[in-house]
């Protein structure tokens, strides 16, 4: 997928040298957006009992686990005990497995939510300003350098603060 980004990148930057192909290109960090904008602190916002909840079950099923494990460890149970532990043990995992995956389907929802009202916006703000292509990204998918006159992430941040409320 980086590749492909950073392919996506730099064939666009040869492409643009052909003026009828880009007029006006901006950059954005959506992380930065995501992490500062009202909504996303909202949303942010929303998702952290979840997470205090699923941290608190985990913690307490780490205990479980660390208990049994002793347990099991020990040379002094029986055959029978020691399968009802075990059995015990892989019921736990698989909670905490369920819970874990849980709040991730929980966050990639949410995320998802967010993303899409956000980029709605962002494609208003695209098209009112006249923006030909917005990009987003950072050094790990390619974009090494970012001119002041094409970030435009503080005005959309702006933008999507007045927009969603």
């Amino acid at each position: 997928m980086k590749k492909f980004l950073f392919s996506l990148i730099v064939g666009f930057l040869f492409l643009s040298f052909n003026s009828s192909f880009a007029q006006k290109i901006g950059y954005l960090d959506l992380n930065y957006i995501l992490n500062k904008s009202k909504i996303g602190q909202r949303y942010s916002s929303q998702l952290k009992p979840k997470l205090k909840k699923a941290e608190q079950q985990l913690k307490t099923i780490e205990a479980k686990l660390r208990k049994l494990d002793k347990e099991l460890k020990s040379s002094l149970l029986s055959e029978e005990v020691k399968r009802r532990k075990y059995i015990q043990y892989q019921n736990l995992l698989q909670e905490r497995q369920s819970i874990y995956i849980n709040f991730q389907r929980e966050k990639v929802k949410v995320e998802k939510e967010l993303l899409n009202k956000i980029g709605k916006v962002i494609k208003e703000y695209a098209e009112k300003n006249k923006y030909d292509l917005i990009l987003t990204g950072n050094f790990q998918n390619g974009v090494l350098y970012i001119g002041d006159k094409i970030n435009i992430t503080k005005d959309i941040l702006n933008y999507i603060d007045k927009r969603l409320k």
